[in-house]
């Protein structure tokens, strides 16, 4: 399988080359979470949104191996009853305001992305607080100073369960927002480098 970078967020791309599991179904799993991400809606309406993700539900009902994000998965039942399970719980997401529902909200899906991850037998697992960070900054969301705040006290409440590659990424993330928009990945890995000194 062929993974191309830009294919992946920098932090997906990393964790993918860097674990010791079956890389053709962590890509698929991480091309799917992408996806998500970028149907929460910006400036448009919320229904643009949810037409977005129906399609997307109708195309996995149909079991369209067409379709660029089902086709890196295998053909099977369970993994379409997974992606469906996500699908429904991301449209409540969808509903909700970058405020603590969300952040209650998305730990139900990082407990689904991770249950969906267990399904492969892969040895892998992400942060709830990374995801909605990952999906803020992949969208240039604002959000509150409340929200910026519940954020990092659950940053800080989990440091430690955190893997590097992504409490780098939270870290580097907090501290440049709101001034800058983006974070390089010359930078990014400065700092993953400079986190083992």
């Amino acid at each position: 399988m062929k993974v191309n970078s830009r294919d992946l967020f920098y932090v997906r791309y990393l964790q993918l080359k860097t674990s010791n599991v079956r890389k053709r179904d962590l890509f698929a799993l991480f091309v799917l979470e992408n996806e998500l991400f970028k149907y929460y809606p910006k400036t448009e309406e919320k229904i643009l949104s949810k037409i977005k993700l129906k399609w997307l539900y109708e195309e996995t009902q149909n079991k369209n191996r067409n379709n660029f994000i089902l086709k890196n998965f295998n053909d099977s039942e369970f993994i379409y009853k997974n992606i469906k399970n996500l699908l429904d719980l991301y449209d409540e997401i969808i509903d909700s305001d970058l405020d603590n529902n969300l952040i209650s909200k998305f730990k139900k899906f990082n407990e689904m992305f991770n249950g969906f991850i267990k399904c492969f037998d892969l040895n892998f697992s992400t942060s709830y607080i990374f995801q909605i960070i990952y999906m803020i900054y992949n969208n240039e969301l604002i959000i509150s100073s409340s929200t910026y705040d519940i954020l990092t006290s659950h940053f800080h409440k989990n440091y430690n369960k955190i893997k590097r590659v992504e409490r780098v990424f939270i870290s580097l993330f907090l501290e440049i927002y709101p001034k800058k928009k983006k974070i390089s990945k010359k930078r990014y890995l400065y700092y993953i480098f400079k986190s083992y000194i």
